[in-house]
């Protein structure tokens, strides 16, 4: 079952990021070199509309899989279709926008209530 809680203001930022792009990702809207698919055992989730995102792609680690989402889709779909079928997966990080309580990631805003509704 999913909760949702409300954690302090935080900003996440890591220093060891690189890229290494998922077949499932679409990169509609943000033109970069894409490296060779690399299944990991952590994901990055990139929603395109964050600021920079090319810079911020260009820092993922090239250990970690990351995913630019389609922000004309449901970003919890195509979350549910990239970790479709796998397994030790050891982190899930989503670069995204949010609010209190919520996070919009594709076309979506995900809160409380979308968790629940989705179960």
């Amino acid at each position: 079952m999913w909760t949702l809680s409300t954690l302090e203001s935080r900003l996440m930022l890591a220093g060891d990021l690189g890229v290494a792009e998922s077949s499932a990702s679409v990169a509609n809207q943000v033109s970069m070199p894409v490296a060779p698919v690399v299944q990991s055992s952590a994901l990055v989730f990139v929603d395109p509309t964050v600021p920079h995102v090319q810079q911020v792609v260009a820092k993922i680690q090239h250990t970690h899989e990351m995913v630019l989402l389609d922000s004309s889709r449901c970003g919890v779909d195509q979350i549910t279709e990239a970790l479709r079928g796998r397994t030790n997966i050891q982190s899930v990080h989503i670069i995204a926008h949010g609010d209190v309580g919520q996070i919009k990631i594709g076309n979506q805003v995900v809160d409380q209530q979308t968790l629940i509704h989705l179960q």
